[in-house]
């Protein structure tokens, strides 16, 4: 427990970055567009992150979430274990895999 408490620590000052550049888009997307942002979803293996969820929820002000990238998607349920913790790292290669069929 101890590594992830100081793991977290090292990475704040990180994570207030991207924070800072969140809000920056969140307002300029409000400005122009007229309509404020609801929810923020998370993907990536950062998204794995202990807390990660509640501090951005709190930062930002936002629902936070993290990403599905299977929903919508025809597996074997059994296989909900091992998709649930892999769903997040594969967002990407799964969007990639998937782009010739949704185009």
């Amino acid at each position: 427990y101890e590594a992830d408490k100081e793991l977290s620590t090292l990475l704040t000052p990180v994570i207030d970055v991207i924070i800072s550049e969140a809000k920056r888009a969140k307002d300029s997307y409000a400005n122009l567009h007229h309509e404020d942002i609801k929810r923020v979803v998370l993907t990536g293996g950062g998204a794995n992150l202990i807390g990660l969820r509640e501090y951005i929820a709190k930062s930002l002000n936002l629902e936070v979430a993290k990403a599905n990238s299977f929903e919508g998607i025809y597996y074997e349920r059994r296989l909900d274990p091992i998709l649930n913790d892999l769903s997040t790292e594969l967002a990407v290669s799964l969007g990639l895999a998937l782009k010739p069929f949704i185009e």
